[in-house]
């Protein structure tokens, strides 16, 4: 074959590369078989064009592997199984013709690797779609509420796009119940969340809110709502605040005449409770939200109830004692005598007692009661009831007697003998229990309440047992105790000498506006009181007083239930005098006690003959 020199090579690819798209292929085919120093790749872009030096190359190709190449490009490649039948043919392909010195091996090998890129392609989105629905189900099955199933499906979904609606449900299902565990749970399985900050200050601040909740107090649970308004515990405060409202509500009205006005006023000055919500709940009215808010109490008398250990009652009266716990109403049932006064009988306003009869007055006339005190009270009012027979007027000559409620409940509760003698009641009782005068008891009962708490000055002793201050104590005494033991009080030997002068003992149910309205519905309710909280000293006292074949003879030998109520009582010590019971109460004592005719004209002219 002939040889171009370096000169010659130089100028024919040079006048191939100006002739362009219009040379002939051929031609360059046969001058390349004819120098064997001119090789087809001296001929590449830009010597030709790259579509002209495509066929200058398929021209050196071997026509069955040129067909079988053509074929390869052309076959599908949309699905797996198409790209797997091109993958396995491609193989082939390249292992026939791998050695053949014009061959598409190369480019073979570039396809397989394209082909198999593809395949991967293809098994990645079949899988990551897998994924997404084995997720989307998940989700869609997801207990969205619990936190360790939240937590369950974070750990099997780690790239979840529901990453931070994960995030946001997981703090609200803290907030829910939340305390310092919950809290630290939260930082610990979700240290970079959304919630880390606000998790922090709430671990910081929940000392705070522990303590309140802790106290259960509707008042500290209102300020700290309205200190903290975005802590993230404002929402168990408010249900608990609301819980609280709706019990001190029911509370209102099972006994609002316990509600006084220093009891109220740190609930009106928190915000607690509105003029018009307490009127919608019929525990107050125009006239009792007027008095309650604007009447000038330090106007009213202060009750003076300075011991007297010298107490005596005036002679040849019936002795009326009210026995009763604390805070069960005597001093409610003296009011409603003091109000009542002149209507049938006659309470003397001068003498021993006669100045605490006239303040009570005051207190009843302008419907609001007085303020506790402290104490080991008792007091004598003495009084006449009048009632007209045939013309002639019968006079019932008594003495109301009020027992200290502390005395007494102090002395019988906390003996340690568990045994008491009438002798030791209290401050200036022994003395009235044992004189001769006639005798009626009625044992005061509560019926809101089984335990009564109440408040008494204890004295404070030093070293030496000298009494250096006095100090408020609180107790709680349990009325059925209490009543258990004063009944059986009746029956020891040593105190029947006071009990041959005793002619009646009853019950008197007070508060008896919280029993309901109708009268006969009172009656019934207080007895079915009675027996179900005290049955143990109503069954004492029955057996007492049948057994005496004496006491109680003007009703027939039976222990009654009396009900009584100044009113109807609204919050803040506030009521609206009803004297019906009080009428009754006069009644009943009335028929048990004795009366003495007023002297006739002949009986004065036959007593002056004498």
């Amino acid at each position: 074959m002939a040889t171009l020199s370096p000169i010659q090579k130089s100028q024919l690819l040079a006048q191939v590369q100006r002739q362009g798209e219009n040379i002939d292929v051929k031609q360059i085919v046969s001058l390349i078989n004819k120098y064997d120093n001119l090789k087809k790749e001296e001929f590449a872009p830009p010597i030709l064009t790259p579509e002209l030096y495509q066929i200058l190359l398929d021209q050196f190709h071997d026509p069955v592997e040129m067909a079988e190449w053509t074929k390869l490009k052309t076959m599908p490649h949309s699905s797996i199984p198409e790209l797997q039948t091109l993958e396995y043919k491609i193989v082939d392909y390249i292992s026939r013709y791998q050695m053949a010195e014009e061959s598409h091996v190369t480019e073979a090998s570039n396809l397989l690797n394209d082909v198999r890129d593809c395949i991967a392609d293809i098994r990645e989105e079949e899988r990551r779609k897998a994924d997404e629905e084995k997720e989307r189900t998940a989700w869609n099955d997801l207990d969205k509420e619990k936190y360790s199933e939240l937590m369950k499906y974070m750990r099997r979904f780690p790239d979840t796009p529901h990453r931070d609606e994960i995030d946001d449900l997981l703090w609200n299902s803290v907030l829910s119940n939340i305390n310092s565990a919950k809290l630290s749970r939260y930082l610990d399985d979700m240290p970079e969340g959304r919630h880390v900050s606000e998790a922090n200050e709430a671990l910081d601040s929940y000392s705070i809110w522990d303590e309140v909740k802790r106290q259960g107090d509707i008042i500290a649970i209102k300020d700290y709502m309205d200190n903290y308004p975005t802590s993230p515990f404002i929402r168990e405060a408010r249900n608990k605040y609301n819980i609280l409202k709706d019990e001190v509500l029911d509370d209102m009205k099972e006994s609002p005449s316990d509600y006084t006005i220093g009891r109220l006023q740190p609930l009106f000055d928190a915000g607690i409770f509105t003029k018009d919500e307490l009127m919608d709940e019929g525990l107050i009215t125009e006239h009792s939200w007027e008095m309650l808010t604007n009447l000038d109490r330090d106007m009213f008398p202060k009750i003076d109830q300075t011991p007297n250990p010298n107490i005596k009652a005036p002679e040849g009266c019936t002795d009326i004692f009210f026995f009763g716990t604390p805070s069960t109403g005597k001093t409610c049932l003296l009011m409603g005598l003091a109000g009542a006064n002149g209507n049938g009988y006659e309470l003397k306003l001068v003498g021993p007692g006669g100045q605490y009869i006239a303040d009570l007055t005051i207190y009843a006339n302008n419907g609001i009661t007085p303020s506790s005190t402290f104490g080991s009270f008792v007091t004598v009012i003495n009084g006449t009831i009048t009632e007209e027979k045939s013309g002639r007027y019968i006079n019932h000559n008594i003495n109301l007697v009020e027992m200290s409620g502390e005395e007494f409940a102090l002395k019988i509760a906390q003996n340690p003998e568990n045994k008491v003698s009438f002798e030791n009641m209290g401050t200036g009782a022994t003395k009235l229990l044992m004189n001769d005068n006639r005798k009626v008891f009625f044992i005061i009962v509560d019926p809101t309440k089984l335990m009564i708490p109440f408040k008494f000055l204890k004295d404070v002793l030093d070293a030496e047992g000298n009494v250096v201050d006095r100090e408020i104590r609180k107790v709680y005494i349990s009325q059925n105790i209490i009543l258990n033991k004063l009944t059986a009080l009746f029956t020891l030997p040593e105190n029947q000498k006071i009990m041959e002068r005793v002619d009646a003992i009853h019950f008197i149910v007070t508060k008896a506006d919280t029993l309901g309205d109708a009268r006969s519905g009172r009656n019934n309710a207080a007895r079915e009181k009675l027996n179900a909280d005290y049955k143990g000293a109503v069954t004492q006292l029955k057996n007492y007083v049948r057994q005496s074949q004496r006491i109680n003879a003007s009703t027939d030998f039976k222990v009654q239930a009396y009900t009584f109520s100044l009113g109807r009582f609204y919050l803040g010590d506030v009521f609206e005098l009803d004297n019906t019971d009080t009428t009754e109460l006069i009644e009943t004592i009335r028929d048990v006690t004795f009366g003495h005719k007023e002297l006739s004209l002949w009986d004065r002219f036959k007593k002056i003959l004498n």
